[in-house]
């Protein structure tokens, strides 16, 4: 097996291998672990294309996507989810406007969401933009009214639940030997 990272341009090599011990790193990854992450998988990106001879922005064909899968196989980011690296790519290019962002909610509010998942950071952001625009703040959900609603219905099912049992286990009065009606 062709050995890719190792071959790399010393200034793309050091990208590539930053994202990659994040990774190793990664317990619960921060806001500059994902970043090193996103970082590399570009510079994955940017590697494959050199290899592959393709045009930048033109990432397409058998030779440019064994290339890829190699070079993030080798890497040991291959069981990233495609819709996981697209977000964390986004919100890597944004990563700036995403901060400021995050800043404005209020104090406290950055290391809350730093701590979260790109893709979570990625929809929180997109729903406050949207909500920009349309002009009104966006819905935040109250998660303990929530699980609240939640665990009332399941206590209501378990007491149903609990009936029918106790039901069940009652004999009927020709088991008793009682006369039936």
């Amino acid at each position: 097996m062709t050995r890719y990272v190792c071959n790399a341009p010393p200034e793309i090599r050091h990208r590539l291998t930053a994202g990659r011990d994040a990774y190793r790193r990664m317990k619960r990854l921060g806001w500059s672990e994902w970043m090193k992450i996103a970082d590399s998988l570009l510079a994955a990106r940017e590697e494959t294309e050199r290899l592959a001879g393709v045009e930048t922005h033109f990432r397409a064909g058998a030779a440019y996507s064994t290339i890829h899968q190699a070079v993030v196989k080798e890497l040991g980011l291959d069981h990233l989810h495609r819709s996981d690296v697209s977000k964390l790519i986004e919100v890597y290019t944004n990563c700036e406007i995403i901060e400021q962002w995050a800043r404005s909610l209020g104090p406290g509010e950055w290391e809350r969401i730093s701590t979260h998942h790109p893709s979570g950071i990625w929809r929180e952001w997109k729903a406050a933009e949207k909500a920009k625009i349309i002009g009104k703040e966006p819905e935040r959900r109250n998660v303990t009214a929530d699980l609240d609603w939640e665990l009332e219905g399941l206590r209501r099912d378990v007491a149903e639940r609990d009936r029918r049992i106790a039901i069940s286990r009652t004999p009927s009065p020709a088991f008793r030997g009682l006369p039936t009606p």
